[in-house]
């Protein structure tokens, strides 16, 4: 029995022996060496230059200011009150886009509201309220230049036009149209070229309140006359 357990024994430990023999790698292995100019040539870089006496670069003011900007939005973000002012902001540019919409489908121009309203004197009425049917554009233009008045009497022979044009059947005014809109009325004749540069001559001189002087005027003056002639 004892020689049974004897057996046993050494076989056990020949295979764990066999189990835990180490393996060696005979794999051939070339050892590169890095030469001293190439490790000079890595010094020599900037990139490489890793010295503890270099300082941080300091931001300058508006570096440090939008930083700070940025740093509030994060805050603000982070807070109920953020999320609601975004979507007050998003509802807000949703309804003026709406309403922009709106107005130039029904043909009104959307930056009306916004624009001042000009009383000249001399006239008995309110330029932005004029019916091109019942002025006297003869008698209201010379009023105008006997005053310089150039910018209004410019108004003046812009609203003469849209009444020929009305006169021709071109057109269909409208006390609430946008001038844009009257081109678009053009669009299948010759005339509309003509009469956008006139729009935006007209545009120009009385939305952006600029003072004509004797020789100016005579030249658009000339342009509204170069263009009846071609009714």
């Amino acid at each position: 029995m004892i020689k049974y357990i004897v057996i046993l024994f050494f076989f056990i430990n020949s295979n764990v022996t066999a189990q835990f023999r180490p393996v060696y790698d005979s794999s051939f292995v070339t050892v590169k060496i890095i030469s001293k100019d190439t490790i000079n040539k890595y010094r020599s870089q900037d990139a490489f230059q890793y010295s503890t006496k270099d300082k941080a670069r300091t931001k300058s003011f508006f570096e440090r200011l939008w930083d700070w900007l940025w740093e509030k939005y994060y805050d603000l973000m982070g807070q109920e009150a953020g999320n609601t002012l975004i979507t007050i902001l998003l509802w807000t540019f949703a309804i003026l886009g709406v309403v922009y919409f709106i107005l130039r489908i029904i043909g009104m121009d959307a930056f009306a509201f916004f624009q001042k309203k000009n009383k000249d004197g001399g006239l008995s009425y309110e330029v932005l309220d004029e019916n091109v049917h019942t002025i006297n554009f003869n008698e209201a233009i010379e009023t105008a230049v006997n005053q310089r008045n150039y910018r209004l009497a410019v108004r003046l022979l812009y609203l003469q036009t849209l009444k020929k044009l009305t006169d021709k059947n071109y057109i269909n005014w409208q006390p609430n149209k946008s001038n844009r809109q009257y081109v678009h009325e053009l669009a299948n004749i010759s005339l509309t070229t003509s009469f956008g540069s006139l729009t935006t001559e007209f545009e120009y001189v009385w939305y952006g309140e600029m003072q004509l002087s004797p020789q100016e005027y005579d030249i658009i003056s000339n342009h509204f006359k170069q263009f009846y002639n071609r009714l």
